[in-house]
């Protein structure tokens, strides 16, 4: 309920205080500032929080004093104090002291006095052991000056002559955070005979001194008061953080302080432990009050680090949206010649946010800079990229030779989907002032953009001028952007109207669907064989293949298996050398493909215009997988003995390849070895057990006759059961190979207990090998 009673105190939650009181919890728990849920009222500035409180018997403690008093000032401090009624916080009669330290008897001397001089005598014979031994985290000395901050005048004029001889008998006593008396007599309304008691070279804990409190939370005039006291020593004094008091005005938001510090000498480009000078403050708290007044003094062309970058003060101005202040500065500070170029980044920083009267003004001061590039780019560039129509239309008004340094303004447009940018810019003239490249760079980056419209508004435009011959070339640059991205929707915006037909061959000198066959990109394989005008057997000039073709050779079984299904070629079907789709595959090294070929009965025995088998040109093109793969799957006798004789012979000349033709051998080798232990009637099925091959064994099990057996009676899943193989039985049952009672004795009596485990657990059940 601690945790609870504190939040919703600060939270302003008083259903949540309620149900605390009807719970009868604990109105008065401190957390570890020593504050009670009052003082979280007080710190959210949730007056009916606290009037609840207080009207339950909640009563501050002198860290709830402390909390209220660092306040602002104003109607609802006062309304707070008047709440929490002082009189009875004292802390001279504070309940949390009362007992340790005074008692009201010799208090009334004190408190009852009249003049100036009979306080004084009476503050002499108070008991100061006691005063010190109040209870922490403060001195009850400490206490009595934080209830003068409050700006009671009844409090002050009780308290005055008691803060004079206390500060003179210990001016250099400290509480548990290294404050001294100067230290708090900083931060409260000063009178003149305060003035001779403060020493402005003592440090808290913090490394603050009496001006950076003041600097921070004093009354205007206080602070006048103590600054006439201060020495230029004192103006630099840095805390912990490497921060003088000017740091402290501006983090307080406050100008008129600012402002004298300046004029008293403070150093405004002085950098603290984070290398931040003041303005780098005042510009990530958004204290606008009191950029102007440092904008006066710092040097804006002197940069300090974000992040691990280097920013001048006024390219973050011009970066966010504080035109006043940036417009100040450039008077302020105007430059020319090379230090002009310090200020090369702004035009950009000002037309990436589209800020127009900063551009004026800029322009003004430093016109030059504008036809400077940065990233291969203008500003105006940047502006069309992020569509700020109006800063486009002034520099179009102010910029006579806007066109001549305009040649990428519509490919900006387009790579930002700025419809309405590419609009303005035809109206104002652009086509008559740029290059065809210009154009087919502006089509092809609209082609590929996110924005619909803007794609179609450049496709109709440079259509309806006539210019087919550029616009093809870019448009070609965008559909073969769009295919490599798999983007349906970038597609359509070129062949939708049929303006730009399917067989169209591409800058890769292949028509789209044989790009994106090539490629593997499935969405746009399927969206291209959907168009009426598709042709999967038109003959690109690249390769000289079809489209199912460049599929097979391509690196994506999903395309090639969509194509396949949707014109169902028979799988005798031969290009003009006599290859099939599996000679090719092979070629390639698909191997997915290679396998999706063979399951759909591609033959891989048949020969092509050269003479060659697919299992051959394997054994040329050093693929093994493939190579293991087929030997497996059946290839003729005749075709082994020509590999075996031609990888000899290479291997025998000892050239670059004998590592190449040797590797051929071993597959054969082993193939041979794995065959030379099958039993009588053993069949393929049995053989990819042996080899213990997934892709062949794969194939096999969907086509063959799971439950065939040898000579000794053994089928395929035995055979598993016996060599103790988890992905053979998995496969084998998986397509459909029933599990009995001898698979399961078989791996017990061969030591395959894991096998056994899962032949027991899918006995009489059908397994998903997909899953």
């Amino acid at each position: 309920g601690k945790r609870s009673a504190h939040f919703a105190a600060r939270y302003h939650q008083l259903e949540v205080l309620e149900e605390i009181v009807k719970r009868k919890g604990d109105l008065q728990a401190r957390d570890r500032k020593g504050l009670t849920p009052l003082g979280h009222a007080i710190e959210g500035e949730s007056y009916e929080a606290a009037e609840y409180l207080v009207r339950n018997g909640c009563k501050a403690s002198a860290e709830d004093l402390v909390a209220l008093r660092k306040r602002q000032g104003g109607p609802e401090k006062e309304k707070m104090a008047a709440l929490l009624g002082y009189d009875a916080l004292d802390p001279y009669v504070h309940p949390d002291t009362q007992k340790e330290t005074l008692s009201e008897g010799e208090l009334a001397q004190f408190l009852e006095a009249t003049t100036l001089n009979d306080r004084i005598t009476a503050a002499e014979r108070l008991p100061f052991e006691k005063l010190l031994s109040a209870r922490e985290p403060l001195p009850l000395i400490f206490c009595l000056i934080k209830v003068c901050s409050l700006s009671h005048k009844s409090y002050q004029d009780q308290l005055h002559p008691f803060i004079i001889f206390a500060a003179k008998k210990f001016p250099k006593l400290r509480d548990a955070e290294g404050y001294t008396f100067s230290h708090l007599i900083a931060s409260i309304p000063l009178r003149f005979e305060f003035k001779e008691l403060v020493d402005l070279s003592l440090r808290n804990n913090l490394g603050q001194t009496p001006l950076h409190i003041a600097a921070r939370e004093a009354p205007e005039a206080s602070f006048e008061m103590l600054l006439s006291l201060a020495k230029p020593e004192d103006l630099e004094a840095v805390d912990q953080f490497g921060r003088t008091p000017l740091f402290y005005a501006v983090r307080g938001n406050r100008p008129s302080i600012v402002r004298a510090l300046l004029d008293k000498g403070a150093n405004v480009n002085h950098y603290d432990n984070q290398h931040f000078p003041p303005f780098a403050l005042a510009f990530f708290k958004k204290h606008s009050k009191v950029l102007i007044p440092l904008l006066e003094w710092c040097d804006v062309d002197v940069p300090f680090t974000i992040k691990g970058q280097e920013i001048t003060p006024l390219e973050c101005l011009a970066a966010n949206e504080m035109t006043e202040a940036f417009v100040f500065a450039l008077k302020r500070h105007p430059v020319g010649g090379a230090k002009a170029e310090k200020r090369k980044e702004i035009p950009f920083l000002l037309a990436e946010r589209g800020d127009l009267e900063g551009t004026r003004h800029m322009m003004k001061a430093h016109r030059s800079l504008f036809f400077e590039k940065q990233d291969k780019m203008f500003p105006w560039d940047r502006a069309a990229l992020r569509g700020h129509l109006p800063l486009l239309d002034y520099f179009c008004r102010e910029v006579p030779e806007f066109f001549k340094y305009g040649e990428d303004l519509l490919w900006h447009a387009a790579l930002g989907g700025q419809r309405e940018v590419a609009a303005f810019l035809v109206e104002k003239g652009i086509l008559e002032h740029i290059s065809d490249e210009a154009k087919e760079k502006a089509i092809a980056a609209a082609g590929v953009s996110n924005c619909k419209e803007t794609a179609r508004f450049y496709a109709s435009l440079f259509v309806k001028e006539g210019e087919k011959g550029h616009v093809y070339e870019g448009a070609s640059k965008a559909i073969e952007s769009a295919i490599a991205l798999n983007r349906v929707n970038a597609l359509s915006h070129f062949y939708e109207k049929g303006e730009f037909p399917v067989e169209m061959e591409l800058g890769s000198q292949m028509p789209g669907l044989h790009l994106a066959a090539s490629q593997g990109s499935l969405e746009a394989v399927k969206y291209l064989s959907a168009r009426p005008d598709a042709n999967p057997y038109q003959i690109a000039s690249k390769n000289g293949a079809t489209a199912l073709e460049s599929a097979a050779q391509g690196g994506n079984p999903t395309a090639l298996r969509y194509l396949l299904e949707k014109f169902a070629p028979p799988v005798e079907t031969v290009n003009e050398k006599g290859e099939t789709l599996l000679h090719l595959a092979t070629r390639s090294g698909r191997l997915a493909n290679v396998m999706l070929l063979l399951d759909q009965g591609y033959d891989l025995n048949i020969r092509d215009g050269f003479g060659y088998t697919p299992q051959e040109i394997a054994a040329i093109e050093g693929r093994r997988d493939h190579l293991e793969l087929f030997l497996l799957m059946g290839a003729d006798e005749d075709s082994i003995e020509r590999i075996v004789g031609r990888a000899k012979s290479e291997a025998a000349k000892g050239t670059h390849l004998q590592g190449h033709f040797e590797g051929v051998l071993s597959v054969v080798e082993k193939f041979r070895a794995v065959s030379s232990q099958c039993g009588e009637g053993e069949t393929p099925l049995h053989l990819a057990v042996r080899s213990q091959h997934k892709g062949a064994l794969t194939l096999l099990a969907r086509s063959s006759v799971l439950e065939g057996k040898d000579g000794k009676g053994q089928t395929p899943l035995h055979l598993a059961a016996a060599l103790g193989d988890v992905n053979a039985v998995r496969i084998l049952v998986g397509h459909g190979a029933k599990v009995d009672e001898k698979d399961i004795d078989i791996a017990k009596q061969q030591g395959k207990d894991d096998v056994a485990k899962l032949l027991e657990s899918l006995e009489g059940k059908v397994y998903d090998a997909c899953a």
